[in-house]
């Protein structure tokens, strides 16, 4: 084993996860930001239509209260009742949603500027680890490449840069490799299904006849 090499290996490894890891959430803190800032405003216009009947029922029963049984006072404010309730409605889901967004800007914000802090320390952990991402070209700067090159001249199967990068280039072909037949596999499965159940279901129906 070629033990200076699997030292930097090791060490740039470990720079590489660590840096992975802030990325990470940073990706995730940013994803939060754009679900949180997404405000629909359907829910609100709900909202002010309930309040917009709420009021003209008020109304109504205001109007019942001072109408002294005439129907024509009811009436009155009944009618009044329409155009207030769609105003208030109008004003009251216009506030609602506002203030909403206001609320949901400000949480996204925040997520924005741990994103900001968790990149701003990735980016510090690559610049300390440098001198040992470096034995590496940049495009495998990412953990399940560093791993498998430290484990290959760990194991002695590699002493040099690039034998353990052909290798990794061999095995990287061979797992795309073995996805696509899998995925091929799932595919010809989830096609045969139905066709499996349909003919378990005519087996079945044969075997009662007999």
């Amino acid at each position: 084993m070629n033990t200076e090499l699997y030292q930097q290996l090791a060490n740039a490894d470990n720079y590489c996860k660590q840096a992975t890891e802030h990325l990470d959430k940073a990706n995730t803190l940013e994803e939060q930001a754009a679900q949180t800032a997404a405000v629909k405003k359907v829910g609100f216009i709900w909202a002010g239509i309930g309040i917009g009947v709420g009021c003209m029922y008020l109304c109504s029963m205001i109007g019942r209260l001072f109408s002294g049984g005439s129907d024509l006072v009811g009436g009155i404010f009944g009618m009044i009742g329409i155009p207030v309730g769609a105003v208030v409605g109008f004003f009251a889901a216009r506030y609602l949603y506002a203030n909403s967004k206001k609320k949901r800007e400000a949480l996204a914000q925040n997520y924005r500027n741990q994103s900001a802090q968790e990149r701003a320390t990735a980016e510090q952990i690559v610049s300390e680890g440098n001198s040992y991402l470096s034995v590496l070209p940049d495009n495998y700067w990412y953990p399940q490449a560093t791993e498998y090159i430290a484990s290959v001249v760990q194991s002695g199967r590699a002493n040099t840069v690039p034998e353990a990068l052909r290798m990794y280039d061999e095995q990287l072909h061979r797992w795309n490799m073995e996805n696509a037949q899998m995925q091929i596999l799932n595919e010809v499965q989830a096609q045969n299904n139905p066709n499996q159940m349909m003919l378990n279901y005519v087996r079945q129906m044969d075997n009662s006849k007999r």
